[in-house]
């Protein structure tokens, strides 16, 4: 074997000869020849093949998540705290619902045809509290407030008043009106003793 010529420029393969008992040829590759597409998929494959599953997971769990979840007595939720099952009855009665998510919105659905629902009502601010309220009065319709406490009743409410507590198992009506005394007694889900 010559050595090679430096002028000469460098080959990605060298091959040679040895003689002895028997005859070797060795082939020595350079790094560059190495990376070939084939080589770094096996090289990498494992890791692109666990990535993959990671991405596919967390797309399939948000997806699954999305949507499902709603506000408490949500009527398009049919969560433990919401209330679709309630929206189905009323609508196979001819009712329909609308989900609003403002105070300016349900100052607007607000009719004299209607029933104002609002949810944790102590939640809301100072203008959302005016809002409903304005939607109340100059409404004509029914509004209903679920567990008002005493930072939103006054605002919302003035003349009406609280009676019992949330440890009260149930309350009847304390109103001379005919659908009251019809409706009876009002579970509060208060503790059993």
């Amino acid at each position: 074997m010559t050595p090679p010529d430096p002028g000469a420029p460098a080959a990605d393969t060298v091959t040679g000869t040895a003689t002895g008992t028997g005859t070797a040829t060795g082939t020595r590759t350079t790094a560059a020849a190495l990376t070939t597409p084939r080589t770094l998929w096996r090289r990498s494959r494992g890791f692109l093949i666990c990535l993959g599953i990671l991405i596919v997971a967390a797309v399939t769990l948000a997806a699954l998540a999305s949507g499902s979840r709603h506000g408490r007595l949500d009527p398009r939720s049919a969560d433990p705290d919401g209330s679709r099952a309630v929206s189905e009855l009323l609508r196979a009665r001819g009712v329909t619902t609308r989900v609003v998510t403002t105070a300016r919105e349900a100052a607007a659905a607000a009719g004299p045809g209607t029933t104002l629902l609002v949810t944790d009502p102590d939640r809301l601010g100072e203008s959302q509290l005016r809002a409903i309220r304005s939607a109340i009065d100059l409404s004509g319709g029914r509004t209903v407030l679920l567990a008002p406490g005493s930072p939103s009743l006054p605002d919302l409410t003035p003349a009406a008043r609280t009676k019992g507590t949330a440890f009260d198992e149930n309350l009847d009506p304390g109103c001379p009106r005919p659908a009251a005394a019809t409706a009876g007694s009002a579970a509060t889900g208060g503790e059993h003793r």
